[in-house]
C-alpha cells in the first residue's frame, strides 16, 4: 500500500491537469482504505461606555510588536508590521451571571449573524452571548472557560458564563485584511493564539498566520512570506511560500503546514509539515518523515489526548480522478497509518475522542458555471455542490453515508456529531434544500437528525 500511494503521488505529481470547469456526473463508490503502517525513526462584541473604573483586561496592555531582523534576504516587505501598535480596549458580555443557564450536557457554541450563541445541550435552547453582529470566527479556550473571538480588526476574549468583562486587542489590519475570516487555535497554556487564513493567501502582502502572545508583552508575528522565517520550500530558497494550517501539539509546540508556489499546480498544492519557534521566531522542518507516506495535504487535526497527529488534503486530476491522503502519525511511537481514500475530495474530517472513527465532509470535484448548487443558494459555501457525509470506520475501512453537510464535530463524550447544512425533513429523510437557510444540527448516539438553529461554526466546549 504505501508504494501504492507514493507511485499515486508521484503520478499526481508529474501529470496533474487543469481542472476542468464543467458540469460532470461522479459516480460516488465509497473505497475501503486499509491502513499500512511503518516504523519512522525519531456580552457583546460591541464599545460599551466604560465606567470610571475600568476592569482589567484579559489581554494586558501592548507593550511591543516582535518580528524578525531584517536582512537582505528578509525584505522589509514581506515582514508586515502592523499600521499601528495594538491597542487593549474591554467589552462586556450579554448574559447576566444570575441569568446563566446550568450546563446540562455538552455544550455547543456557534455562529448566527455575528454573534456567539450557545445551546447547553442538545435538548436545551439555545441563548446568545454577544449581541456585537460582526464576529467572524470564534474559538473555545482550552480550559473551555473563555471564547476568543476575531471580526476583522480586534480579536476579543470573552468569559463563557457571560459574568466578567474581558479585553479586546486592535491588530492593526488594514482594510483589505480586515475582510478575511481568519481561523483561531489557541496554544494548551493559553497564551499564545493564531489567527490563520484558511484560504491560500496568494497575494504578496496576505498574511497567512497572525500570532499572538496573550502575556504582557503583547508580542505579534505576522507571517506573509514562511521563506522570510526559515523556511526552505523551492530551489535557492526563492519567495512565494504558501502558509496553510496551524496547530499547537500538547507541550505547546506550534507546527504547521507550508508550501510554496513552486508546490502548486492546477490540482492542488504539495504541504510539508514546519515547526514554528515561538522563542526565537523562525520556521524548521518537523521531523516526521515524510518520505513514508506524509499525505503533503493543508489540513491538520490532533486527537483529543494529543497523541496522533493526522494530515490530509485532497488531489485532483481532472473531474473524474481525485482522491484525499491521510495520514495518521503517532507522536509517541512514531509510527504512521495511510490511507488513500478514491474519489473522495474530502473538505473536512473530524475523529471521535477515541480516534477510531472519522466523520467525512465531502464536496464534488468541478462545478457548473450554468447552475449554481444547493449550498451556494442557501448560503451554506461558495464551493463545489456538498455531498453527503460519510462515517468512516478506521478498524473495518467501511463508510456509511450520513445527511449531507460540512464542519463536523464531536461532542468530548463521543455521544453527539454537530454539522452545518441546509436541509429539511422529507418523508423521514433530512435531505438538501436550497431555500433553507444555514443550520446547525446535531446527530444524537442513535443517528437522529436534530434541528438546533440557524448558524455556522459548531464548536463543542472541550
Amino acid at each position: 500500500m504505501r508504494f501504492q500511494i507514493l507511485l499515486i503521488r508521484a503520478l499526481i505529481s508529474a501529470t496533474m491537469v487543469p481542472l476542468f470547469i464543467a458540469g460532470c456526473s461522479l459516480a460516488q463508490v465509497p473505497s475501503v482504505a486499509q491502513p499500512t503502517t511503518t516504523q519512522s525513526q525519531p456580552t457583546a462584541i460591541g464599545s460599551p461606555e466604560l465606567q470610571p473604573t475600568t476592569p482589567a483586561a484579559v489581554i494586558a496592555s501592548p507593550i511591543a510588536i516582535a518580528s524578525p531582523a531584517i536582512t537582505e534576504s528578509s525584505p522589509e516587505k514581506t515582514v508586515a508590521a502592523p499600521s499601528e501598535s495594538p491597542v487593549a480596549t474591554t467589552v462586556e458580555t450579554l448574559i447576566p451571571p444570575s441569568e446563566t443557564p446550568p450546563i446540562l450536557g455538552p455544550q455547543l457554541a456557534f455562529l448566527r449573524e455575528g454573534d456567539i450563541w450557545l445551546l447547553d445541550s442538545p435538548d436545551s435552547q439555545p441563548y446568545q452571548l454577544t449581541i456585537a453582529g460582526d464576529i467572524l470566527s470564534f474559538a473555545w479556550s482550552p480550559d473551555g472557560e473563555r471564547l476568543a473571538a476575531f471580526n476583522g480588526r480586534s480579536l476579543c476574549i470573552f468569559q463563557r458564563d457571560g459574568s466578567i468583562r474581558t479585553g479586546c486587542l486592535e491588530l492593526g489590519l488594514n482594510e483589505t485584511q480586515s475582510q478575511i475570516e481568519r481561523r483561531i487555535v489557541w496554544s494548551p497554556d493559553q497564551n499564545w493564539i493564531v489567527l490563520w487564513n484558511p484560504v491560500n493567501p496568494w497575494d504578496e502582502d496576505s498574511i497567512g498566520w497572525l500570532i499572538v502572545a496573550l502575556d504582557t508583552t503583547n508580542a505579534m508575528y505576522r507571517i506573509q512570506d514562511p521563506v522570510d522565517w526559515g523556511a526552505s520550500l523551492a530551489p535557492n530558497n526563492e519567495i512565494g511560500g504558501i502558509i496553510g494550517q496551524p496547530l499547537f501539539l500538547s507541550d505547546n509546540r506550534l507546527v504547521g503546514t507550508l508550501t510554496h508556489r513552486y508546490l502548486c499546480s492546477s490540482g492542488g498544492c504539495h504541504y510539508h509539515l514546519f515547526e514554528f519557534n515561538l522563542n526565537q521566531p523562525g520556521f524548521t522542518p518537523y521531523p516526521n518523515n515524510p518520505q513514508e507516506g506524509w499525505s503533503e495535504g493543508q489540513n491538520l487535526a490532533l486527537s483529543k489526548d494529543g497523541r496522533i497527529l493526522t494530515n490530509y488534503g485532497a488531489f485532483f486530476l481532472s473531474c473524474e480522478s481525485y482522491i484525499t491522503f491521510v495520514d495518521n502519525f503517532d507522536l509517541n511511537t512514531q509510527t504512521r497509518q495511510t490511507f488513500n481514500l478514491e474519489q473522495q475530495a474530502v473538505a473536512g474530517l473530524a475523529f471521535s475522542p477515541d480516534h477510531q472513527v472519522g466523520i467525512l465532509a465531502r464536496t464534488a470535484g468541478c462545478s457548473s458555471p450554468d447552475q449554481a448548487p444547493w449550498n451556494q443558494t442557501c448560503g451554506l459555501s461558495q464551493g463545489f455542490e456538498v455531498f453527503s457525509m460519510q462515517r468512516w470506520e478506521l478498524v473495518s475501512g467501511e463508510f456509511s453515508d450520513l445527511p449531507a453537510g460540512i464542519a463536523p464535530a464531536w461532542s468530548p463524550d463521543g455521544q453527539w456529531i454537530a454539522f452545518q447544512s441546509c436541509l429539511q425533513e422529507r418523508n423521514g429523510n433530512w435531505e438538501p434544500d436550497a431555500n433553507t437557510s444555514s443550520t446547525i444540527y446535531v446527530l444524537d448516539p442513535s443517528g437522529a437528525v436534530r434541528m438546533i438553529s440557524p448558524g455556522a461554526m459548531p464548536s463543542w466546549r472541550p
